[in-house]
């Protein structure tokens, strides 16, 4: 007899269902795990900051099975430049001949993306030589290398040159930028020592930028007009940038080292004879002692007059940059044209004359410039007067006039 056995389609399933659990080498097809994906580290040059090579921006997708638990990199920059990170937990410490700094937070996610970033104190140029390691459980750590800060180079900051001069009555500080792309401004600080911690801020107000946004840059002076004359300064220039950064200070300031200067009061220091008499129509050979240590002395005077006046005196003049020497005309009201010592000629004024042939100037050591003066004093320039010196530099500073002597021009009834 034959017994034809129908089956449900559920009861079919269930039994062979069992037979897989029951019989030996019969197993239903398990799932496959979902495949290994390794994290990926790249360089982010979106401008998260205004000015490149102060920030530096990495995207990293974390992967899966495990995921990416942190990113280590491995700088040239000391960790005391590294003002700034995206992770208040960032870890940096000295790693061989290299700065170790590892990012943790929001890694640990699978298929994620983190941003992570720091912000040097020095901008740097960029090269595609940093090392850095992604680390996912107990894999292995991934190495690799990626556009980062270069080596001991610092970047081109937007200071191009500078220079510390003498001024009429101060230090004139000037600089040069190359370019101005992001700088807001500058202010001067100043201290009688060559350290930083020890200096304070001479500009009351930021010097804003000639050109902002400009790739051409400008050039910048000021006078640092509380000086004091004689006293040796050493200065340095804060580059303010614009910065526009998540979490951080509105501006980035970068410190400049100008270096040291001065400026000195030309001075009016002796002559010889400094007392004493003389008939007029005689020669009377005077000596005067002038210094400035800045070396720009530009004009010494003598002159021989009952009061510090041109008029009515008999005055002497040399000029440094072109070596000629010069009587004041009371008639003209102006200075004679010059004549260089040696020439055999005189220059005259009513007071007197000059022989220019027997005059010299001779500089000495300090900035001290010795002029010798041959002077023929005027029938009718008689009586007691004084010798009066006066030192005038390249800034325009002057000594002003100084008593240094007496003299007596006698009458020849």
């Amino acid at each position: 007899m034959n017994t034809t056995i129908k089956l449900d389609s559920k009861l079919l399933l269930i039994l062979v269902t069992l037979v897989a659990l029951l019989v030996p080498g019969v197993a239903a097809a398990e799932a496959q795990p979902a495949a290994t994906v390794p994290g990926t580290l790249t360089y982010d040059s979106g401008p998260v900051f205004v000015n490149p090579g102060y920030q530096w921006t990495y995207t990293v997708f974390t992967g899966r099975q495990p995921a990416v638990s942190h990113v280590e990199f491995y700088l040239c920059v000391p960790c005391n430049e590294i003002i700034a990170t995206s992770d208040t937990r960032s870890e940096c410490k000295k790693s061989g001949d290299r700065y170790m700094l590892k990012f943790e937070t929001g890694f640990g996610v699978d298929n994620a993306y983190v941003t992570v970033w720091f912000v040097l104190s020095t901008p740097r140029v960029a090269a595609n030589t940093v090392p850095y390691g992604l680390k996912s459980g107990t894999e292995p750590m991934v190495l690799g290398t990626i556009r980062g800060p270069v080596c001991d180079v610092p970047m081109a900051v937007t200071l191009r040159d500078s220079s510390l001069t003498p001024g009429k009555g101060g230090v004139v500080v000037a600089w040069e930028t190359a370019s101005e792309v992001s700088t807001l401004g500058y202010h001067l600080y100043r201290s009688r020592t060559n350290d930083i911690n020890t200096a304070t801020r001479i500009t009351p107000q930021m010097i804003f930028s000639e050109a902002p946004g400009s790739i051409m840059g400008a050039r910048y002076t000021y006078t640092d007009a509380t000086a004091m004359a004689g006293v040796t300064y050493y200065y340095w220039l804060e580059d303010i940038d614009i910065m526009i950064g998540p979490g951080d200070a509105p501006y980035l300031p970068n410190v400049n080292a100008l270096g040291a200067g001065r400026w000195n009061m030309p001075r009016s220091l002796k002559v010889n004879p400094y007392r004493g008499a003389s008939l007029p129509l005689l020669g009377q050979r005077f000596n005067a002692f002038f210094q400035d240590k800045d070396g720009d002395l530009a004009y010494t005077y003598l002159l021989v007059n009952s009061q510090p006046t041109l008029q009515g005196g008999l005055a002497v003049r040399y000029e440094v940059a072109t070596g000629l020497f010069s009587v004041y005309d009371q008639r003209l009201n102006q200075w004679l044209p010059g004549i260089a010592p040696g020439v055999r000629a005189n220059l005259e004024c009513p007071a007197g004359k000059l022989n220019v042939y027997l005059s010299s100037a001779q500089p000495g050591s300090s900035g001290t410039l010795k002029i010798t003066a041959m002077i023929r004093f005027g029938a009718r320039f008689t009586g007691q007067k004084q010798i009066w010196l006066m030192a005038e530099d390249a800034a325009g500073n002057s000594s002003g006039w100084v008593a240094h002597g007496n003299w007596t021009i006698l009458s020849l009834r």
